[in-house]
């Protein structure tokens, strides 16, 4: 394996590619989580009256595991710092974000009804879910990216002796 050393890069840059590799990390996880979901229902779909709370709870899950799955190799192939690393660490941070991105879809789908019904009525149920998922599954990894670039760069920045101007090496002519 090849290591390389790091290279600081600004924390916007981290946050952008977190952002960008988890955003594309939630709608793969998204459409996995959906077609779990449909494959469950569409099992199941004799032997339940009603909502299949399990098959949703099945796509949940899915969308859960998938997503940092899905957010290291995107990571991997925009070359970011640790992207293992990073992963790792968006998984609690998203665990929270999804339950405020729900409570936030609820309050998207009630404000649909209430100022635009006729809107509401063309967009499926689930999309205000989902929309907010994504925003929170791509905030998740964004966080998990800040923190890993400002802990690498700090610690290539203490590794490194701070050099006066005195102990400077004289430039070759």
């Amino acid at each position: 394996m090849i290591s390389t050393p790091f290279a600081p890069v600004s924390p916007l840059r981290s946050f952008l590619t977190g952002f960008a590799a988890g955003t594309g990390a939630a709608f793969g996880a998204s459409l996995l989580g959906g077609l779990v979901t449909a494959l469950i229902a569409a099992y199941m779909s004799e032997d339940v009256v009603g909502a299949n709370i399990g098959a949703g709870l099945a796509g949940t899950a899915t969308v859960i595991v998938i997503a940092p799955i899905l957010a290291w190799l995107l990571l991997r192939l925009a070359k970011a710092a640790s992207p293992l690393l990073t992963a790792v660490l968006s998984f609690p941070v998203q665990l929270v974000l999804l339950m405020v991105a729900t409570s936030a879809g609820i309050a998207v789908d009630d404000w649909l009804w209430t100022s635009a019904p006729a809107l509401a009525e063309a967009v499926p149920t689930m999309v205000p879910f989902v929309v907010m998922d994504v925003i929170a599954i791509g905030v998740s990894v964004a966080i998990a990216a800040l923190a890993v670039n400002w802990f690498r760069s700090r610690r290539t920045s203490a590794a490194l002796p701070a050099q006066s101007s005195d102990q400077r090496q004289p430039e070759a002519l």
